[in-house]
């Protein structure tokens, strides 16, 4: 999750709130490794991804530059689709296993506690 996160960083996260677009997020993913995703589109939308650019329900998606691969998918009910913040150093978020079920997200990260406090948006 570079620049945003760093190895080491203590991170808040909680269970009791929902994810929405621009969440850091606990996810189990269907490997079995537990990861730290954002968030980009919930439940319903439609998400396509050419030439560099990702495009959420019709509008480019303002934080992410240059995501490699190409695709269109649907973000079934109770799901989200979720990225890494370094998405061309991994695949490892929904272009390769698709969207998550909210089940198989373990909570939203609020606050990073060590090194730095703050919160994380």
């Amino acid at each position: 999750m570079a620049p945003t996160l760093t190895p080491g960083d203590l991170l808040l996260a909680s269970h009791l709130r929902r994810p929405g677009p621009g969440a850091v997020v606990v996810v189990d993913s269907p490997d079995g490794m537990v990861l730290l995703k954002r968030a980009v589109a919930g439940p319903g939308s439609e998400v396509d991804l050419g030439d560099g650019e990702l495009v959420i329900d019709g509008a480019p998606w303002p934080g992410v530059l240059d995501v490699p691969g190409v695709g269109h998918w649907s973000v079934p009910d109770d799901h989200w689709f979720v990225l890494s913040d370094a998405p061309d150093r991994t695949m490892a978020d929904s272009r390769s296993f698709g969207p998550v079920a909210v089940a198989s997200i373990r909570g939203v990260v609020v606050a990073r506690l060590w090194p730095s406090p703050g919160r994380i948006d």
